[in-house]
């Protein structure tokens, strides 16, 4: 039934392009021309107010342009009115009637892009509140200054906020606030990747929104929801929630939450690699977005047309779109968007050959991501949590401890005045008798020290300034130790994070791996900061490239070499255009080879790898390995075929012989998996010994039926296991695939 009526929604709304929101339902226009004649004939500037109030609570949705204009009114003619002697009860009227114009005056900045000028009104409509005790007012202004910090990436200061508006809700039993608090929390879980948390919190929003029938609510937590799906590889289920919020937003005329569900279908379909509807519903995102001059929105449309066009392999379409994506999102400060979009422009610029702009991105990309996944960013979110919940119980405990107290002191307070009474007198004379004694005492005590410390000082005066002297001497050659110590540290810290950096830039994302290869896992566990060990992935048409290599070494000097090899792998399949592995394996070897020629020494190093070419189409697999085998487990068996790979590696070797190139049907729901040794070889168990390649194949046999992305889960936690205590002996790559 939904389905059907999506349908002809949809119809209407790409056949006759936005008429849904050129009309205005004729009882709403009837209530704007009878507030205009409120307005009109008043003579009093309370109902003035309260009239445009109720024309902007109309027009929102729709009028965003009139909505601050009626906003900014009700603001000046509160100031007016505050400014002459009143009653108290319509100084309350206007200061609470200036918190409501001030506060959407701050939500109208905020759809525009404009954050600071936003929290500036939020914080002025938040002081009027506080002053008024308006716990409602409150909780609004503290959830939307939390939407300006969370959409600038300040995690910590969102959910600070977002807690505290929470807490104004349940005290004033707040149904509608209390599920916009609780999406908001959701979202910040959904972006540091806590599903369970994501969907604990998104479906306390829907409950609530169901039970006030309230359907702007509904529309948010559906569509939230279907991102959370999304997030997790759940397409369809994701379609399912964004249509249903679709039909809601479109009923209720709502254009910004229209184009927002329009761009999240389209990137649905661009995952499903339906690429001409992806198309479709970006555009008409766009369109409306645009129109109604929502900046954030128009870049991220703009960053998801230009992930489309770097799926469809159309690289300058790609940058065009993603470089006016980046630069709408720098001018407002956007984190969220900043990493997507030079995300997108890193990879595009690689695929193009321009690797200097390239690896600008990639600094840009992993700046801003390592800002919002930073470690302190998450641990200020969960630091909130507990402190929510804290001052939640706090308030209920402090209430019931001030009535107890209320009875205790009125008890005491009798038996206290008396008390002190008596016992002031014997205090007086107990003091006396004190301070007589003690001065006695006193001098005593210190005409005797004066005489001993006059003896013992001048022996230890010359004591100490010896222990002084080479005290300070010593603490000198410590210090200088020490900076020199932690400058060496620091050189070489710097050194291997820059190398890192480096090698992370020359591997795929894991969501490129999850667009090429739609149900995979990679589980790469490096032995040192840097690694040997790397994984490699490009797209040619309907063709993914895809490996576990593993370079001689691990850490620094295995990282340098996989540098030369993954490069050897791009020139022989992106430059040169070779399409057979067996090819592309012996090329690479030439191109290793001579470059680590130019040392000008015998250099023995190279690479073990497997490699595969999977048509996503046609389901045909060819395979090429050196000294790496490839296993694939048929759907519905429990034996694993091996192929073995050519025994010999990737570099100089004696008796050199090309390199073997095997091509496979598979069928839907076969598993294919390459690796190199450390998995399998690492040392651990009661026995202390190595993990071995046939009880990783009975572990991956037994869990077959799960998800991908839980086999990974599996293999990581029964590789820690394994290895307990012990040190890890060499870099991990696995990677599995489910066609």
């Amino acid at each position: 039934m939904l389905s059907k009526i999506l349908r002809n929604i949809l119809i209407i709304l790409f056949c006759l392009p936005l008429l849904v929101f050129a009309q205005q339902p004729n009882s709403q226009k009837s209530k704007i021309d009878t507030l205009k004649d409120i307005i009109q004939s008043a003579t009093n500037d309370t109902v003035i107010i309260n009239a445009w109030i109720e024309w902007d609570n109309l027009i929102y949705l729709n009028d965003p342009a009139l909505d601050l204009v009626l906003n900014q009114k009700i603001d000046s003619l509160c100031s007016e009115n505050l400014n002459k002697q009143l009653d108290e009860s319509l100084i309350i009227f206007y200061k609470k009637s200036k918190s409501f114009a001030l506060n959407n005056i701050g939500l109208f900045y905020y759809d525009t892009g404009d954050y600071l000028e936003s929290i500036k009104y939020h914080l002025e409509s938040l002081a009027i509140d506080k002053a008024l005790k308006n716990l409602k007012g409150l909780a609004n202004s503290y959830m939307n200054i939390g939407n300006n910090y969370y959409i600038q990436g300040d995690f910590s200061k969102a959910i600070e906020y977002y807690n505290k508006s929470l807490l104004m809700q349940e005290k004033m039993d707040d149904k509608k606030g209390m599920a916009n608090s609780y999406m908001n929390i959701g979202n910040i879980y959904q972006l540091q990747k806590d599903y369970i948390k994501t969907i604990e919190y998104y479906n306390k929003s829907l409950e609530i929104n169901h039970q006030i029938d309230d359907k702007v609510g509904l529309a948010g937590s559906l569509n939230n929801i279907g991102g959370a799906f999304k997030d997790q590889g759940d397409y369809q289920k994701a379609k399912e929630f964004y249509e249903q919020c679709l039909v809601l937003r479109i009923e209720m005329g709502d254009k910004h939450g229209t184009a927002t569900v329009l761009s999240n279908l389209g990137s649905v379909y661009k995952s499903l690699d339906n690429f001409p509807k992806a198309m479709e519903f970006f555009s008409k995102s766009l369109a409306i977005k645009e129109e109604i001059n929502d900046k954030l929105g128009t870049a991220s449309t703009l960053k998801s047309i230009a992930g489309y066009y770097y799926k469809k392999g159309n690289y300058s379409k790609a940058i065009e779109n993603a470089e006016k994506a980046l630069k709408i999102a720098l001018d407002l400060g956007v984190a969220l968007e900043i990493r997507d979009a030079s995300h997108t422009l890193f990879k595009s610029y690689k695929s193009t050959g321009d690797f200097k702009t390239a690896l600008e991105m990639h600094e840009l990309f992993l700046a801003t991501r390592d800002s919002l996944d930073s470690e302190a960013n998450q641990k200020a979110v969960i630091h909130q949590e507990y402190r929510y919940q804290y001052e939640k119980q706090a308030a209920a405990d402090s209430v019931k401890a001030a009535e107890a107290a209320k009875v205790k002191d009125a008890q005491l307070a009798t038996q206290k005045a008396e008390a002190e009474k008596n016992q002031l007198e014997a205090d007086k004379q107990k003091q006396q008798k004190k301070y007589m004694y003690a001065g006695i005492g006193l001098l005593l005590i210190f005409g005797f020290f004066m005489w001993d410390r006059f003896r013992k000082s001048q022996k230890q005066n010359r004591i100490i300034e010896k222990q002084k002297t080479l005290a300070e001497i010593q603490k000198k050659e410590v210090e200088n130790a020490h900076e020199l110590l932690a400058e060496h540290h620091k050189e070489i810290s710097d050194s291997i994070i820059y190398a890192k950096r480096i090698q992370d830039a020359i591997m795929p994302s894991i969501e490129d791996m999850n667009n090429a290869l739609h149900q995979n896992f990679v589980l790469y566990l490096p032995k040192d900061v840097v690694a040997g060990d790397f994984f490699w992935m490009e797209q040619i048409e309907e063709v993914v490239y895809f490996a576990a290599a593993d370079c001689t070494g691990h850490g620094v000097p295995g990282a340098m070499v996989s540098v030369i090899c993954s490069n050897a792998l791009n020139k022989s399949l992106l430059e040169d255009g070779i399409r057979d592995t067996g090819e592309i394996l012996n090329r690479t070897r030439e191109i290793v080879i001579e470059r680590l020629a130019r040392s000008g020494e015998d250099v023995k190093d190279g690479m073990d790898i497997s490699l595969c070419a999977l048509n996503t189409k046609t389901n045909h697999l060819q395979w090429s390995g050196a000294n790496n085998s490839l296993w694939i487990l048929r759907n519905n068996t429990d034996t694993i075929e091996e192929i073995k790979a050519d025994k010999q590696p990737i570099g100089k070797y004696e008796n050199q012989k090309p390199y073997s190139a095997h091509d496979f049907e598979l069928n839907k729901g076969d598993l294919i998996y390459v690796y190199t040794d450390g998995y399998q070889d690492q040392f651990g168990g009661e026995s202390n010994k190595k993990f071995k390649a046939q009880q990783l194949k009975s572990l991956i046999i037994t869990n077959k039926n799960l998800s991908m992305e839980i086999q990974k889960e599996v293999l990581k936690t029964s590789f820690f296991d394994w290895k307990g205590l012990h040190e890890q002996i060499d870099d991990v790559c696995v990677i599995g695939v489910r066609i």
